[in-house]
């Protein structure tokens, strides 16, 4: 076992880079955004294009998004969406 700090600089990098760091955090963003790939209750049905907000915050972390770029991108993305769609 190497316990130099080249060691513990090179384990750290290597779970950072690693694609699981981003799937493994991007679980809890989306349980605070209440993420789901199914409409859950009574009748469960897929949202048939709902990985693409789970693979964009999968890949915002795993490229070291900043906090700043990733809010300000899923409010602009929120507004196009209610231009395309207004409520009724």
């Amino acid at each position: 076992e190497n316990s130099s700090a080249d060691a513990w600089t090179g384990l750290v990098n290597e779970v950072l880079n690693s694609p699981h760091y981003g799937e493994r955090w991007a679980r809890h963003w989306l349980d605070v955004a209440r993420f789901g790939e199914s409409t859950g209750y009574e009748v469960n049905r897929d949202r048939a294009n709902a990985w693409y907000y789970r693979d964009y915050v999968i890949d915002a972390l795993n490229n070291d998004k900043s906090y700043r770029d990733f809010i300000v991108e899923q409010i602009q993305l929120h507004r196009r969406s209610l231009e395309a769609n207004p409520p009724s």
